[in-house]
């Protein structure tokens, strides 16, 4: 994924402005802040036993006052009834485009398997963060988008 930003950061003529780090956020230096920063698809890999809190805040450590954050992660309870009419849409629309039972079913135990949240605790861990204004920009099935404000 890197070399692929890279790429793209060097097509553009954005190497003078843009620097790509490989490691995991709390390894980042706390200066210089960041304008705004994205989490996407990974919070859900993450037990929710301030291990999502850890994360979250660690972006939130290294964001200028009033930068912005995009987060886009599954979000549902996996007990709810929610969640398991989405993946039952989930495996009909995967065979109807044409995937392998076996695959679908494969990909289906994986989401089973994900540490998923409820939104309202989503938000919970986004203001515990340090993070306001949050505002849903996104949803399809289990997925959702959030952009969020970083207090003062």
């Amino acid at each position: 994924m890197l070399a692929t930003a890279q790429e793209k950061v060097a097509k553009h003529g954005l190497t003078n402005r843009v620097k790509l780090h490989q490691g995991l956020t709390h390894e980042l230096p706390l200066t210089p802040l960041y304008d705004a920063a994205t989490c996407i698809l990974a919070t859900h890999f993450l037990p929710d036993d301030g291990a999502k809190l850890s994360l979250l805040q660690s972006i939130s450590q290294r964001l200028k006052p009033g930068a912005k954050f995009i987060l886009v992660d599954l979000c549902e309870e996996k007990d709810s009834q929610r969640f398991n009419d989405f993946l039952k849409a989930y495996k009909y629309h995967a065979r109807n485009l044409g995937m392998s039972p076996e695959i679908v079913e494969e990909t289906a135990s994986k989401v089973v398997h994900l540490h998923c949240i409820s939104e309202e605790r989503t938000i919970e861990l986004l203001q515990e963060a340090n993070f306001s204004k949050i505002t849903r920009f996104f949803t399809a099935l289990w997925f959702r988008g959030w952009i969020a404000t970083k207090n003062t």
